[in-house]
């Protein structure tokens, strides 16, 4: 059995949907986008709704509004994908009415229908947000320090190395 939950992610709150293979939706919640209330919402439905089933998450990138969350959800152990928000879009076809839970029902029926092409996110992603998040204040402090009239230098030097390896290649 397969149990599916879309998430809807904003800069206060998340939106969740979980539905069964079916399609029927079990459960909605509106939660704030902490990772303390998820961690419990996602416990109680372990325990309850989703007890011995298979589990999908699948939720649109926003930045560092779902970082937290996909952060919480790896911790537990829970399958994430990030799904691109054309491919919800489109799949879907013209759709009236938009609100942040319908949004949350789309993605999770999103998820039910092309789980199979899902692509799960795992520590790696982590580290990749991470390393992407600080490149700016690194690059800042290599100009504070003049870093790269010292790269240039070292550039210059490491050029006379490879030329004078050549001449003696050529000897």
């Amino acid at each position: 059995m397969m149990k599916v939950i879309g998430i809807d992610v904003s800069k206060l709150h998340l939106d969740l949907a979980l539905l069964d293979q079916d399609g029927k939706v079990l459960q909605e919640a509106h939660i704030s986008n902490k990772a303390s209330c998820l961690r419990k919402l996602l416990r109680s439905w372990i325990k309850g709704q989703c007890s011995g089933a298979r589990m999908l998450v699948c939720l649109e990138p926003t930045g560092p509004y779902s970082f937290e969350a996909i952060k919480t959800m790896l911790a537990m152990g829970v399958p994430v994908w990030l799904a691109h928000p054309a491919d919800i879009k489109n799949s879907l076809g013209m759709t009236r009415g938009k609100s942040d839970q319908v949004d949350a029902r789309r993605i999770a029926q999103y998820a039910l229908r092309f789980g199979d092409k899902a692509r799960f996110l795992d520590e790696t992603f982590l580290h990749l947000q991470e390393l992407k998040d600080r490149w700016p204040r690194v690059t800042s402090s290599c100009a504070r320090r003049q870093v790269p009239y010292a790269t240039r230098r070292s550039a210059q030097s490491h050029a006379r190395a490879r030329q004078s390896v050549l001449q003696a290649m050529q000897r």
